[in-house]
């Protein structure tokens, strides 16, 4: 896979966010969505539900809840964040492709088994 396209997977899982996250600058409103669990890379898998990432005394109370998913989100948000710097960028999409196959290995694998 080249570095500067995102891989199948993530168009799959993101396909809005999978196109920004290999731009070299990411526009303001979209560094702004990083924030949001719904709006985010991480929301956008869970169908722009923040469910996955609840942030409460006892998190286990979402049933979507994902401390892995949650600490993904979290590592893309920082590097997109700082990212003036192309290699921050790349960690961002890094972290954008290892979530992708942790999403798809433990939550997509679980809703087809429940289908």
């Amino acid at each position: 896979m080249p570095a500067n396209r995102p891989s199948k997977l993530l168009l799959e899982i993101a396909p809005v966010w999978a196109k920004d996250i290999y731009r070299d600058d990411l526009p303001d409103k979209r560094i702004g969505q990083l924030e949001s669990k719904e709006d985010c890379l991480i929301g956008e898998s869970y169908g722009f539900d923040a469910g996955y990432g609840v942030d409460t005394i006892d998190p286990t109370m979402s049933s979507e809840f994902c401390k892995t998913c949650n600490n993904y989100g979290y590592k893309i948000w920082d590097h997109a964040l700082r990212g003036g710097l192309r290699e921050d960028m790349g960690r961002a999409r890094r972290a954008a492709e290892a979530f992708t196959r942790h999403f798809d290995r433990v939550h997509r694998k679980k809703k087809g088994a429940a289908s």
